[in-house]
């Protein structure tokens, strides 16, 4: 519910006060519901006047910086609550001010992290084709809250089954996504929910009524003939023609890109038939992989050969 809000600093002397500073707090008031922080400022009362400390002096700059700071970040947390169509009391706007309170997470937020998260392990846990997938999903989720919510973030608690398919609904409609490449992204979201159910951060599973399965899919096969006219293809433009060839060679090898992408002259030995081989291991499962080089792959190296 959207609603406005009002504020006033103000020097809080204690019981018994004699001189000397004190601390300045908030005052935060919600239709006539008031609520007041402590800010970690100090000020002599006397040296406060009009909502700041009086003075022309370096001193009294600073600290009305810092006031003006404070304000800055009570507007922010403010607008975070609205945005993420948060009920705004006077309560809720100062423990978001301040900090108390349950902390909000925010699923963009902890999206971001956790694809943080896997960039730090490449090379380790992950290859580089799964960040870009979870990046994808990511974007999509991104543009998905400022379709249906006009929203860049979303609290975490207000991820619901209701959420989940109009995701999928807006995958499969608005961005015209088939339905395996859109289970594969709802997929990728899932993953990051259950690790914030395993945190506890989720007290309910959105996804615990939800399933999407992917289709069986008949593989369509070139013939030769097809894959010839591939082939003799001539190119103009230098890239389609490389992208070609990758696509030519992994026929030709049965490697996926991101094997084609990472072979190195090393990879390329003599068998015990003489004749040459790639040695490698395949990226899903590190099994060990033995393959034949056939001519047409041979000559799509042998034109490479001295490609930077």
């Amino acid at each position: 519910m959207s609603r406005t809000f009002d504020y006033l600093f103000y020097p809080k002397k204690p019981k018994n006060y004699k001189s000397g500073p004190v601390t300045l707090y908030i005052r935060i008031t919600v239709e006539g519901d008031r609520k007041e922080a402590a800010t970690s400022l100090e000020i002599v009362p006397d040296n406060w006047e009009s909502g700041k400390m009086k003075g022309h002096k370096e001193e009294a700059k600073t600290f009305n910086t810092s006031v003006s700071n404070l304000v800055t970040e009570l507007y922010k947390c403010y607008n975070k609550l609205l945005q993420n169509d948060q009920d705004i009391t006077a309560e809720s706007l100062r423990n978001a001010f301040t900090g108390k309170g349950e902390r909000t997470r925010y699923f963009i937020d902890i999206f971001k992290e956790h694809n943080k998260g896997i960039e730090k392990l490449i090379g380790k846990d992950y290859e580089k084709p799964t960040l870009t997938k979870y990046n994808t999903t990511l974007d999509h989720l991104t543009s998905f809250l400022k379709w249906k919510f006009n929203l860049t973030d979303v609290a975490l608690g207000r991820l619901d089954h209701e959420f989940i398919t109009d995701f999928e609904f807006y995958l499969k409609t608005e961005k015209n996504i088939g339905h395996n490449t859109t289970a594969k992204y709802v997929s990728n979201t899932r993953k990051v929910v259950n690790e914030c159910v395993d945190k506890k951060w989720l007290k309910t599973d959105p996804f615990s009524n939800y399933s999407i399965t992917a289709e069986i899919v008949d593989p369509v096969f070139l013939t030769e003939e097809e894959l010839n006219l591939i082939i003799t293809k001539e190119f103009k433009i230098q890239r389609l023609a490389q992208v070609r060839d990758i696509f030519v060679f992994s026929c030709y090898t049965g490697f996926a890109f991101i094997e084609v992408f990472n072979l190195t002259p090393g990879h390329v030995t003599i068998g015990i038939d003489k004749e040459k081989w790639i040695f490698t291991e395949r990226q899903k499962n590190n099994n060990a992989s033995h393959v034949p080089l056939l001519d047409p792959a041979l000559a799509i190296i042998e034109k490479y050969k001295n490609h930077p």
